[in-house]
């Protein structure tokens, strides 16, 4: 199984990089965007805004979304960020449709897609559904989401939870938070508990581990640094990421910090999410970056070996940018939690926004900027998410020069490389995900502790590796592994792609 997983790089972990920088792989979008268009009363201004999930149902094999939707002018306020739950579904996770429920109805619709209004318990963001028939055949779907009860909520209240009504707009803030719920079909759901002890800010994944239970990835803030105060953004504080975990979904662990930026981001960035995808053995999570300064969002791909420590590749760039100002995706991306892998590649949808998350020329806060927005999707070849690649663009000096440091090649010609910790190869096998481009080439050997060539092992017992392959087992004159020991494995390349490698 492992082995067919591509390896990628899932930490900055080497203890050598000469002329080494990270290629981030934009992903492509798919021609039918935009997916799903605004088209009804309740979700003409947004239908997809993220803030949700969408996934492939184990139990029937449907591509289904559980998604807020926003519409231009609500019964309740004309013009503000109302965001209803709806129900979304798709049998080939291109063409979708709205189910026609009859769970709430809308004036002049009887029927509508949507699972909760405003009246069930204020507005609801960041669902996250989980599906495990295996452990509740009974109840399989289960839901995380924020219930923001003073939002159009003249009960005051959540419904489902018998809880008496707030006694006015102030009190009514003890009933905000995250609520869990059940499902026997993933559209009418029982309240289970709420609001959790999960003190958090309004953006909170819930995904399962099987070793931790339930993981929250949250949002919190932290105080703005020196010089990075944008005197038109509508918070004073820098968003950053937080981590939980809970055996239960009940009783969560304290946060622990999970990402923040750093001196290598721009002035201004924060960290809205960070999602959590298993990927092999570790995870990649995508990474929903706010651009203060400019007012957009974007997202940026990050990877972790443990699910505990993030690395973002260098530089900082997007991996699913904005498309110009007042397009779909021009002003926010909002990925939605879960990408999907399928024939080969994997998607993650997004709500693509087409206008800024706020107004850069305003001197007072305004937030009713989450209009026009589409559901989009774009890909990634498995594996093919970032790569090491040299930092000059081909990785070549002069034939027989070699720079203080650098190793020359049999040729003398002196080659970009990185070097990797040590760690115990017995009886395994070297697999490349790599890509050469315009004549390139790639070298590996194996080092001891004293960081020298391996008897059998070294560059001139490899052959000069030219091609592209995703998971390509490779070897050496004395074989494709040393008998014992640890080694340290280096890896030199010229003009090419180098997206991960593992012993397997």
């Amino acid at each position: 199984m492992k082995e067919q997983v591509p390896p990628i790089i899932y930490e900055d972990n080497f203890i050598e990089k000469h002329r080494i920088a990270w290629r981030v792989e934009h992903g492509v979008p798919d021609p039918a965007n935009p997916l799903l268009e605004g088209e009804y009363p309740w979700d003409d201004t947004t239908v997809a805004v993220g803030h949700g999930s969408l996934q492939i149902d184990p139990i029937d094999g449907k591509f289904k979304g559980w998604t807020p939707v926003m519409s231009g002018d609500t019964p309740e306020r004309v013009g503000e960020c109302e965001f209803r739950l709806a129900y979304i579904e798709s049998d080939d996770g291109v063409n979708w449709r709205r189910p026609q429920l009859d769970l709430c109805s809308w004036p002049g619709h009887e029927r509508t897609n949507l699972i909760f209004d405003n009246d069930s318990g204020g507005r609801t963001t960041f669902a996250s559904v989980l599906i495990d028939p295996e452990e509740n055949p009974g109840e399989p779907y289960e839901m995380f989401c924020f219930r923001e009860v003073h939002w159009s909520n003249p009960e005051r209240r959540v419904a489902g939870f018998n809880q008496t009504p707030a006694k006015d707009d102030i009190d009514v803030w003890k009933y905000y938070g995250l609520y869990r719920y059940r499902s026997p079909d993933g559209l009418h759901w029982r309240g289970v508990e709420g609001p959790i002890n999960l003190k958090t800010g309004d953006a909170c994944y819930v995904y399962r581990d099987p070793n931790l239970g339930y993981v929250a990835h949250h949002k919190f803030t932290a105080p703005l640094g020196p010089g990075n105060v944008v005197p038109y953004e509508c918070y004073d504080q820098c968003r950053v990421a937080m981590r939980r975990s809970s055996p239960d979904g009940t009783n969560w662990t304290d946060s622990v910090p999970l990402m923040a930026p750093d001196w290598r981001d721009s002035n201004g960035d924060q960290i809205m999410e960070v999602g959590r995808y298993p990927y092999g053995d570790g995870y990649v999570g995508f990474v929903t970056m706010y651009h203060a300064v400019s007012q957009q969002i974007d997202v940026q791909f990050s990877v972790s070996a443990d699910g505990e420590n993030f690395w973002r590749p260098i530089p900082r760039v997007p991996c699913l940018p904005n498309s110009p100002l007042g397009d779909y995706g021009g002003g926010m991306i909002w990925p939605y939690r879960l990408p999907i892998e399928l024939d080969g590649r994997l998607y993650l949808y997004y709500g693509a926004l087409a206008g800024l998350h706020g107004d850069i020329y305003s001197k007072v806060s305004d937030m009713r900027f989450f209009r026009s927005g589409a559901l989009c999707r774009s890909s990634w070849d498995m594996g093919r998410f970032f790569a090491a690649v040299n930092v000059d663009g081909e990785g070549l000096n002069a034939p027989g020069v070699s720079l203080p440091g650098m190793t020359p090649n049999p040729d003398g010609i002196a080659y970009p490389y990185l070097t990797s910790v040590a760690e115990e190869v017995d009886g395994k096998t070297l697999y490349l995900n790599a890509a050469t481009m315009r004549g390139g080439e790639i070298y590996v050997e194996l080092l001891n502790d004293k960081l020298q060539p391996i008897p059998g092992f070294s560059k001139d017992d490899f052959s000069p590796y030219q091609g592209d392959d995703s998971c390509l087992a490779v070897s050496w004159k004395g074989g494709s592994c040393p008998e014992s020991g640890n080694v340290h494995t280096r890896v030199y390349m010229t003009t090419a792609k180098l997206y991960g490698f593992a012993w397997r």
